[in-house]
């Protein structure tokens, strides 16, 4: 599945005037398990955050194609990303597809993770941000949302799928000797420091704590 199939999916569920009740709903369930009271306000802020979770994933996708060309990996790069792109070809995988966008959250779970752990190795070796977003609070607080049973077994994919790739091998090579000299001497591809896009404190609402 290429970005534009994704995009396409996506869009096509995001039709229609209840198009993200199914997200309500579930959010609304989890600040019940949390024993929090949000307001509907705050249910429709924490709605349209989750849905932009799922909705930018293409979008960083082609981010990360650029930031590899930049970073010389572009390889093990391709590798990851059309692991996690057969990841959201799947109708029957870990959360089915058939439940609206509910079934896309796994799907952006496993997509935006690998995407910050490479991220941050990067950044570890380098000092730099390999993409303008930063995820790792989006991504726990998505977490919480999915519950541990789930998110565990998506983290083993994310893991096997990034040890595949081969591509936290590369960056280890990249900061062996003269590489890491190099690596460090690179232009900066985003000029600025790496934000998260989507509101966590309206996903923090359904939350019991941040």
């Amino acid at each position: 599945m290429e970005n534009e199939e994704i995009e396409a999916v996506i869009a096509a569920l995001q039709q229609g005037e209840n198009a993200l009740d199914d997200i309500y709903e579930l959010l609304a369930a989890v600040a019940d398990r949390e024993h929090r009271s949000p307001d509907p306000g705050e249910l429709q802020q924490a709605t349209q955050a989750l849905a932009k979770y799922i909705s930018e994933v293409p979008y960083l996708f082609k981010i990360a194609t650029v930031a590899a060309d930049h970073a010389d990996l572009s390889q093990p790069m391709e590798k990851i990303l059309t692991s996690l792109r057969n990841y959201w070809k799947h109708d029957q995988d870990l959360i089915p597809d058939n439940l609206g966008m509910i079934g896309l959250l796994d799907d952006a779970y496993c997509s935006r993770c690998a995407m910050q752990a490479i991220s941050d190795q990067y950044r570890l070796l380098s000092g730099k941000h390999l993409f303008p977003f930063d995820m790792h609070d989006s991504n726990q607080a998505v977490r919480r949302i999915l519950g541990a049973p789930y998110a565990a077994d998506l983290d083993c994919y994310v893991m096997d799928a990034l040890n595949a790739s081969g591509i936290m091998q590369a960056l280890h090579q990249m900061a062996e000797g003269q590489k890491q000299i190099d690596l460090k001497a690179a232009y900066s591809l985003w000029h600025h420091q790496s934000t998260d896009s989507v509101s966590c404190s309206a996903l923090y609402a359904v939350l019991q704590s941040h």
